[in-house]
């Protein structure tokens, strides 16, 4: 769930949130694309001024002999605090998800993104045009 959340970092947000004042580099549209154990997922995340953050993105896993491809857009609220980032997702809707090339069952979309709306804290930096996020033994970069 933390590649999620870590992957999960538009142009007009970011020149927006350049207008703000804000100056912290954080605010900004991130993509990222990360390998996790028997899958790809790749996310597009934006950080807003305000606290709040928003993303899609997509999940391909094949593990055990099934495969699941699942399509994803979320809200939700972040927090800096030096080098740490909390970030919580408020609202996760499954746009699309097929397991095995069939629609997943809709009882099953709860319960995949239930996990999803604990907070989470990972070590950042940004560099230029890069965010790398570690949490848990696992890092993620990310570009603007």
């Amino acid at each position: 769930m933390m590649n999620l959340r870590v992957c999960l970092a538009a142009s007009a947000v970011a020149l927006a949130a350049a207008c703000s004042g804000s100056s912290n580099p954080l605010v900004a549209t991130w993509k990222c694309e990360t390998d996790m154990g028997g899958g790809k997922m790749s996310m597009e995340n934006t950080y807003l001024a305000d606290g709040k953050t928003k993303g899609s993105g997509e999940m391909n896993v094949n593990q055990g002999g099934m495969t699941m491809d699942i399509k994803l857009s979320y809200t939700g609220t972040w927090k800096q605090e030096g080098d740490q980032l909390t970030e919580q997702m408020t609202d996760v809707k499954i746009e699309q998800a097929t397991m095995n090339g069939q629609p997943m069952p809709t009882e099953m979309h709860s319960m995949m993104t239930a996990d999803m709306s604990t907070p989470q804290t990972s070590t950042v930096k940004v560099e230029g045009n890069t965010l790398t996020q570690s949490a848990q033994g696992m890092t993620v970069t990310c570009k603007k």
